[in-house]
This record gives C-alpha cells, structure tokens and sequence, in this order.
C-alpha cells in the first residue's frame, strides 16, 4: 500500500486481484473517462494487483510533471511500453545518463538547425499533394502516416528509404500496438515464447535494428559529414570528450523515428478531422493561409504570421493529444490533493 495517511483517494474496487485489468485491456480511454466523472480530481483503482492513482486536474498534474518533479521518475509501466524498441533513449533515460544524452543532442535541435529542416518538410509534402485530386476520397490516416515517416527519415537521415519506407512505418507500428497489448494484458506470456505475435515482433525488430545500424555505419564512412539528425548526433562531443556508442545512437535514433513520424501524423489526420467538423473554422484558417502565403509554399519566417494555424493545432491537441496518458512513479513521499503517498507509487495524468 503507497498510502501514508488514513485518507484514501476514491475509487472502484474492481475484481479481486484483477481489478480493472479486464475493462482496461478492452477500454483504456474508456475506463479513465469514466473514473474521472465518476470519482474526481484523484482516483485509486488497481490493476492486476497494482495500484494505480489517476489525477484529473491541471494543477494536480502541474505539481506531478513541474513542481514536484524531482520526486519522480519515469514509470515502470512506461519503460516495459517502449524500452525493447527505444533502449534507452531520451524518451525512458534518467538521471546522469539523461543529462548527458540530453547536451549530445542538443546542438542537433538548435533553432538554426530546425529551421533548416523546413525546406525538405515542404518539398517532401509537395511531392506528396501532387497525386491528390479534387474530389478523390483519400485515407487521410494513411496518407499521413506516409508523409511524416518520409520527413523523418529525410531529416533523419538525409537520405529516402526507396521500397523501406513503408516497412518502416509498419513495424513501428505493429511494436507499438504490441507493447501496449502486452502491458494491458492480466497474464502475459514470455516475449521469448514463440507465440506467432512473439515471432512476428521479433521479426520487426530485427528488421529496424538492422536497417538503422546500416545506416550508422554508412554514416560512419562519410566522417562527419552530412547536415541530417543522424551525422549531427555522431559528431557531438560531451564535455569529457565522449562520444554517442552505436547502441546509443541506435537508440535515440529509434526514440526520433517515433517521435517524429506517428505521433505527428496522429496530430495531423485528427486536424483534418477536426476541420472537416467545423466549416467556420475550416475557413477562418483557409483565409488566413491564403493572406499569409497566396498561393506559394510556406517558409519558417510565416509562422509567426500565422496564429489561428497554431491555435487550430493546439486545439487538436488538446482534445485528440497523441500520447493521451503518461505515467511517473515517486522515488520519494508526496503529497497531491490533500493525500499523502509513498515511495514507488504509480501515477497517472491523462
């Protein structure tokens, strides 16, 4: 039991042992909308034996991800999601070892840098509009997908994945959607069973690991040279004159693939949504576009020139967030909405 007090959060009680496992495995988003309206601000529930505290108001989940932050750590229940496909990149890293991951990769998302990384986000996506037509249906969800992956592999690594791409997306994909089935499920079965998802899961990998480590060492052959995320990242030097291992670039690479490629998509295809939904916005944005742009591509500079673009994208998030929940676990006592809590409790913020 995490809690200190007498004061216990509210909450279902559940299956014995089980709890909510089975409504989460078959709801997720569901089972916290729900324990949300039903229980308040703070929500105790147990998953398969564990306990969970859910916080349903901002200020709670600003004191757990800003305030309180030095009291927690990146959940178990996050690196068991993502570390086999990630390692230890700076998605799941802590402590020294972020730190210093975190000022090799700096200078790699300078504003210099990222600005330079527009022109091949609008040649990539002009190539991409130039097979549509008016009036077609399109798989919109599919379509971005394809987009964000040939951005990421551009600004990744400078280069396109001809007959890869694809295959890509794919595996990234079905690993994701692995992981997470795996994490939702009450009993799980060794990853080393050959099970046909455990078989296929490490088929994907190999794949991924494989096509990055290739791309490294030919990376490696040109010296340094090169202006993508990938030849920036193995020419920074920390402080002690370290560099970045194979295994670390592999992961930070696998970390930006999916960073950049289906968590933007997502955003995207939800936008297109979400503006298929509300004509007067639709046109409020059109107008703006057409005043900003009239007609050419876009450049960084109009950004700045284009609020209601950023307002319509922030409102998407808001409502239809990618990652919809994150999880931090305390290394420490904390107190949040008038509850007290101990070390190695699960929270959750959605």
């Amino acid at each position: 039991m995490s809690i200190l007090g007498k004061k216990i959060p509210p909450g279902p009680k559940g299956l014995p042992f089980l709890g909510l496992a089975l409504r989460v495995r078959a709801n997720p988003l569901g089972v916290l909308t729900s324990l949300a309206r039903d229980y308040g601000s703070v929500v105790r529930f147990m998953v398969a034996g564990q306990e969970r505290i859910l916080l349903n108001d901002p200020d709670l989940i600003e004191q757990l991800l800003v305030v309180q932050h030095a009291k927690f750590h990146k959940s178990e229940l996050t690196r068991r999601v993502t570390e086999r496909l990630l390692g230890q990149g700076l998605l799941i890293s802590e402590g020294d070892f972020w730190r210093r991951q975190r000022r090799l990769a700096q200078p790699a998302f300078h504003r210099s840098r990222i600005n330079e990384y527009a022109a091949p986000m609008v040649e990539c996506t002009e190539e991409e509009i130039r097979a549509w037509r008016d009036g077609e249906i399109r798989d919109l969800d599919r379509d971005m997908m394809e987009l964000t992956l040939t951005i990421a592999v551009r600004t990744l690594f400078g280069t396109t994945l001809p007959g890869e791409a694809q295959n890509v997306g794919d595996s990234l994909a079905f690993l994701m959607r692995y992981q997470l089935w795996r994490q939702r499920s009450p009993l799980r079965l060794p990853e080393t069973w050959p099970t046909p998802k455990n078989r296929r899961a490490m088929r994907e990998l190999n794949f991924l690991n494989s096509l990055v480590y290739r791309i490294i060492e030919e990376k490696r052959s040109l010296h340094g040279e090169g202006n993508d995320l990938l030849s920036l990242l193995m020419t920074a030097m920390d402080e002690d004159g370290t560099q970045m291992s194979p295994q670390q670039l592999r992961d930070e690479t696998m970390t930006l693939f999916l960073a950049g490629h289906e968590t933007t998509a997502l955003l995207l295809g939800w936008t297109w949504y979400l503006l298929s939904e509300n004509s007067a916005a639709e046109a409020r944005l059109f107008e703006e576009l057409h005043t900003v742009l009239a007609g050419r591509a876009p450049q960084v500079t109009d950004l700045m020139k284009l609020p209601y673009l950023q307002a319509v994208l922030n409102e998407t998030l808001r409502l239809y967030p990618p990652a919809y929940i994150t999880a931090r676990t305390s290394i420490e006592p904390f107190s949040l909405g008038g509850y007290d809590f101990g070390a190695n409790t699960t929270v959750l913020a959605s």
